[in-house]
């Protein structure tokens, strides 16, 4: 692994834990889901308990937090190297 892909994926991580931290800090500031996506969710997974909800919850904030930082990231890398002298 180069220095680069390294580096890459500590920034990746870095921002998933801090995006997903922060959006169970403030889950206000995000838009909810619908009603029916987590009914859906609930419904996959045999055990109804709260426990289970929660861990769904992570799951799904834990994949959205990893979406948007690669998004957000690649959009990033894309602007600086139109806007970087050659």
């Amino acid at each position: 692994m180069s220095r680069q892909t390294g580096l890459f994926a500590v920034w990746i991580i870095a921002a998933t834990l801090a995006l997903d931290r922060f959006w169970f800090a403030f889950p206000q500031i995000f838009p909810p889901f619908p009603e029916r996506v987590w009914t859906w969710l609930a419904g996959l997974h045999p055990d109804g308990c709260c426990e289970a909800m929660a861990d769904i919850e992570a799951v799904v904030s834990l994949v959205l937090s990893f979406l948007t930082a690669l998004a957000t990231t690649w959009l990033g890398r894309r602007i600086w190297r139109r806007l970087r002298p050659m």
